[in-house]
């Protein structure tokens, strides 16, 4: 579609403020590629200048191959040879490169397996993100452009994650209405989970409105089989001490009801200790011989006459996992400037976030992808959870943060802790070593315990690598990053 003209533009918003079907002069202009589908029936689009098909998202990206800057280590943590991966630039060419190589020879190894996608794009605040003085990224693309920025990235990522994947999309108040909107259009307003509202902060002060203490998750799955994997929350003082009112020697406890609604005409409908539910219009919700084992058990609590309550079921706060997960988090808070956490970087995530959303929507050995990497979080805690990881940014900075915590991982997350790893493992003079070219950083568990010797065949079985999989530009240059203790000296 060409560019409308003002003219064009001021008619068009007209005829969109009167809720009537467009002129087939206008289906032509806007879809001359015949997308008239897009208006017919009971679908709804967002329509807006510059806005492509998927088709044409998907054929019109150029992919761009990865290049490998840094190799930590070349054995490799996992039987089938993969490793994790930080890529340093454009996101949407990346994950063409991505999308063709799942299409094509799977030499990265992702086909089917990218089971998490969590992204927290840019959020067209009008602003310049600094560290130290330094431009960590902007964040100016505006109007349709910042909503087709979006989308674009949000049909690729779509194509290269699972059919059994969840992705999650982090924004603010700002785009987040227009956004929910296209990805409905995108992943299908079917596979929609959940509207997620973190509460990050517990005050603000925003001038002459209400203060604006939160961020919203969207939460979908590419189809309606993906992975869950309930988590649990510590419970409300207030709903404490409004439920678990009963105390005994083993701890404390709320009761619950021992019958269900509605009579049985089996062993649960049957009289237990001279109480008959059917009296009640109820029935047992265990047999009578799974209730003489509670009872025994002391978890069935008795009238003063020695006869069982049948609300008397002890539930006790001990053998409860907590309260499972709501659609508001207000019990994580963000990175503050006094966290242990803390690397300096804008609009840096907290770990624990990461930790919940990881732990719901994914297993041990899945593949986790965040195109939008910043300081790094989601890799960091991918890795800590042995989850196996794709991590891109377009900013320098980003990368250099991103690469220095990975290479320096505590293992807790959100601790203050000191590293307990082993000495070898730390590499100290940062500086040096990640300088280079964009490209890709690979790291693997013998590398992080500094258990990696450097010897000749390793180079050549990572010279064989590079080759084999054209992760290295002609005159680009490779290296490893090791104690200087585990760098073998061969002769020639």
């Amino acid at each position: 579609m060409l560019p409308l003209t003002d003219a064009e533009r001021e008619e068009l918003t007209a005829l969109l403020a009167t809720g009537n079907p467009l002129p087939e002069k206008w289906l032509h202009r806007l879809f001359p590629n015949g997308r008239k589908a897009e208006s017919v029936g009971k679908e709804y689009r967002l329509i807006y200048d510059g806005k492509l098909t998927r088709e044409e998202v998907l054929a019109q990206t150029p992919a761009a191959p990865w290049q490998l800057v840094r190799s930590f280590c070349a054995e490799r943590p996992h039987p089938d040879g993969w490793h994790n991966l930080l890529v340093w630039g454009d996101n949407l060419l990346a994950l063409r490169e991505l999308l063709a190589d799942q299409q094509g020879p799977n030499l990265l190894g992702t086909r089917g397996k990218i089971k998490l996608i969590y992204i927290d794009p840019p959020f067209a605040t009008r602003q310049d993100f600094m560290k130290d003085k330094e431009k960590a990224y902007r964040d100016k693309v505006l109007g349709a452009q910042f909503i087709e920025f979006v989308r674009r990235r949000l049909i690729l990522l779509r194509e290269v994650l699972a059919d059994d994947g969840s992705i999650y999309v982090h924004l603010d108040t700002k785009k987040g209405h227009y956004l929910k909107a296209i990805l409905d259009e995108v992943m299908g307003e079917e596979n929609f989970v959940s509207e997620v509202i973190w509460k990050r902060t517990s005050s603000h002060n925003d001038p002459q409105r209400y203060g604006n203490v939160h961020d919203t998750l969207y939460y979908y799955g590419k189809t309606d089989s993906r992975t869950w994997n309930p988590q649990y929350q510590a419970h409300d003082a207030r709903y404490l001490q409004k439920v678990y009112v009963y105390h005994d020697e083993r701890g404390r406890y709320r009761l619950g009801d021992l019958t269900a609604p509605g009579v049985s005409g089996g062993v649960t409908g049957k009289p237990w200790r001279g109480v008959n539910p059917t009296a009640f219009g109820r029935h047992w919700r265990r047999p009578p011989s799974e209730l003489e084992v509670l009872l025994k058990d002391g978890r069935i609590q008795l009238k003063s006459d020695g006869k069982p309550s049948i609300n008397g079921y002890k539930l006790y706060l001990d053998d409860t996992e907590g309260m499972p997960l709501l659609s508001v988090w207000n019990d994580i808070s963000n990175v503050a400037g006094i966290s242990a956490e803390k690397r300096g970087y804008p609009t840096q995530k907290p770990e624990s976030l990461l930790e919940r959303i990881i732990r719901t929507s994914s297993n041990e050995g899945d593949i986790v992808l965040d195109c939008f990497a910043g300081s790094g979080t989601t890799a960091a805690v991918a890795e800590k959870l042995g989850r196996r990881w794709i991590a891109m940014d377009c900013g320098k900075l980003a990368i250099y943060v991103a690469q220095k915590r990975l290479c320096s991982l505590t293992t807790g997350i959100g601790t203050a802790k000191k590293d307990d790893r082993a000495e070898p493992e730390r590499v100290e003079d940062w500086a040096d070593h990640l300088k280079g070219v964009p490209g890709v950083l690979l790291i693997t568990e013998k590398a992080r315990k500094g258990e990696c010797d450097v010897t000749l065949d390793l180079l050549q079985d990572l010279a064989a690598l590079v080759s084999k999989h054209g992760l290295l530009k002609q005159g680009a240059f490779l290296s490893l990053v090791c104690p200087e203790e585990k760098l073998l000296y061969i002769a020639s």
